[in-house]
C-alpha cells in the first residue's frame, strides 16, 4: 500500500471519529431503527422472521428490508456489551468509508494515470465530502452500499479496461449481490454493471466461451441469491416481494400518514424544491435534514458542478471528428449511467413515497459525481484546470470543517451516542 494511500486513510479515519463523538443518536437519522437490524442480526445469527418484525413495531420498520447493508456494524460489535454496541456500530459506519476512500484512490489510478493532482483529489473529495462523513459517523446501511458500490465499480472500470476475466466478472457478482441484498438504492447500479460486461466484451473481444463463463457465473451467483432472498421475503412478508410495503405501512401507522401514496414521476421532475431539497441534502444537510450550513455555500458547490457541466460540454465539441479511445469513452459512459440510472431510481422512490430526495441515496455514485466533476473542471485549460480543481478541494475541507464546528458548538463531546 502507498504512503499517499495510508495517509488518505487515516485523514478519513481520524475526520470521521471527530464527528462520531459529537453525534447524539437523537440527531443521526433512524439510527435507533437501524440498530434493531444489526442487534437483532448479532443476536440471532439470522434474518428476522415476518413474525418478529410485526412485534418490534415502528423500531422494527427496516426488519423487512435488505439486511446485509448491516455486516460492517454486526461484525465490530461481536465482542462488545450490549450497552456498548450504539457506539461501536458506528466504526461499522467508519471502515465502509475508509473501503470508499480507497475505492476512490483506485479508480481515480484508472482515470488520471500520470494526473497526480486528480489521483489525489479524488479520494480527497471522498475524504471531506460533509454529507458522507455524517453518514460514515453513526449507524446506517447508506454507508455499507456506497462502499460496496464503489469497490464494484472499481472492478467495472478494471473490466472495461482491460477485459473480461472469470476472476473480476466473479468478483462483480459476489458485490452486486451484496450490493443488492444492502440497500435498494444499490439496485440502480445494477444496469450500469451490466453495460459495463458489455462494453468489454464489445471492445476486447474475448474467446467466447470466456465471454459466456463472465456471463453466466456472476449471473448464477446473483440471481440464485438474491431471487431466495426475494422468495423469502415473499413467504414471510405475505406476498410483499421487496419488504417496502411491510415498511411503508409501518411508518404510516406509526405517524398516521396515509396508508396508499402515489404521485407522477412528471410532478417529481417539475419540482423545484424536491431538486433543491435533494442538492441540499447530498451536499450538507445535518440532523433529520433540520440542520443546514450557510446557504451561499450551496451555491458555491453548485457553481463547481456547472463549471464542470461547461468543461464536458467542452470535451464533446473539441472530440468531435476525432478519433476517440474506446475503453476511455466507455469508462466515463460507465461512470455517467451510474449516475443516470441512480437518479431515475430516486425519482421513482419518491413517486412512492419510499424514500423521497435525500442526497444520501446518490451515495451509490458518490465516485462518479467527483470523477465526472473533476474531469469536467480540469477541461478548462492546464492551468484555469489545476486551479479549480485545487479550489474544489479545499473549499470541501472547509466546509467539512466549518460544519464540524457548527455541529460542535449545538452538540458537544458525546462518549456515548
Amino acid at each position: 500500500m502507498s504512503r499517499s494511500l495510508l495517509l488518505l486513510l487515516l485523514l478519513c479515519a481520524l475526520t470521521r471519529l471527530a464527528w462520531i463523538f459529537i453525534l447524539p443518536s437523537a440527531e443521526a437519522p433512524d439510527e435507533n431503527t437501524h440498530l434493531w437490524v444489526i442487534n437483532f442480526l448479532r443476536e440471532n445469527f439470522r434474518l428476522p422472521t415476518g413474525a418478529e418484525v410485526l412485534a418490534g413495531g415502528p423500531a422494527a420498520v427496516y426488519g423487512s428490508l435488505p439486511q446485509l447493508g448491516y455486516l460492517p456494524h454486526v461484525l465490530v460489535t461481536m465482542l462488545v456489551p450490549d450497552q456498548l454496541v450504539p457506539l461501536y456500530a458506528r466504526f461499522g459506519s467508519l471502515l465502509s468509508g475508509l473501503v470508499t476512500v480507497w475505492a476512490g484512490f483506485k479508480i481515480a489510478a484508472e482515470l488520471f494515470a500520470g494526473q497526480r493532482l486528480l489521483t489525489l483529489a479524488l479520494p480527497l473529495l471522498l475524504t471531506f465530502h460533509p454529507q458522507l462523513v455524517f453518514v460514515h459517523s453513526y449507524s446506517n446501511n447508506d454507508a455499507t452500499a456506497s462502499a460496496v458500490a464503489s469497490v464494484l465499480i472499481y472492478l467495472l472500470v478494471k473490466m472495461v479496461n482491460s477485459g473480461l476475466s472469470i476472476r473480476l466478472a466473479f468478483a462483480a457478482g459476489i458485490l452486486a449481490t451484496w450490493l443488492a441484498l444492502s440497500k435498494y438504492s444499490g439496485w440502480t447500479v445494477l444496469p450500469a454493471a451490466g453495460c459495463a460486461f458489455v462494453f468489454a466484451t464489445v471492445i476486447h473481444r474475448p474467446d467466447w466461451r470466456v465471454t459466456l463463463t463472465c456471463f453466466a457465473l456472476p449471473a448464477a451467483v446473483f440471481l440464485t441469491t438474491v431471487g431466495g432472498w426475494l422468495w423469502r421475503n415473499s413467504h414471510e412478508f405475505s406476498g410483499d416481494l421487496l419488504g417496502t410495503k411491510t415498511m411503508y405501512h409501518t411508518w404510516a401507522v406509526a405517524f398516521n400518514k396515509q396508508l396508499v401514496y402515489h404521485i407522477s414521476p412528471w410532478q417529481i421532475l417539475g419540482s423545484k424544491r424536491w431538486w433543491r431539497f435533494f442538492y441540499f441534502s447530498y451536499w450538507a444537510m445535518f440532523g433529520y435534514t433540520s440542520r443546514s450550513i450557510w446557504r451561499p455555500l450551496y451555491f458555491v458547490f453548485l457553481g463547481f458542478h456547472s463549471v464542470a457541466l461547461y468543461g464536458w460540454l467542452k470535451l464533446a465539441l473539441r472530440s468531435r471528428g476525432e478519433r476517440t479511445d474506446q475503453r476511455r469513452l466507455a469508462v466515463w459512459l460507465l461512470l455517467a449511467l451510474c449516475l443516470i440510472f441512480n437518479l431515475a431510481g430516486m425519482v421513482y422512490a419518491s413517486t412512492e413515497n419510499l424514500g423521497g430526495p435525500q442526497g444520501r441515496y446518490l451515495f451509490v455514485s458518490e465516485v462518479p459525481v467527483f470523477a465526472l466533476s473533476l474531469q469536467g473542471l480540469s477541461a478548462a485549460g492546464p492551468k484555469a484546470g489545476r486551479k479549480l480543481v485545487i479550489g474544489l478541494v479545499a473549499f470541501t475541507a472547509l466546509v467539512c470543517l466549518g460544519a464540524w464546528i457548527m455541529l460542535f458548538r449545538i452538540y458537544g463531546f458525546h462518549a456515548q451516542p
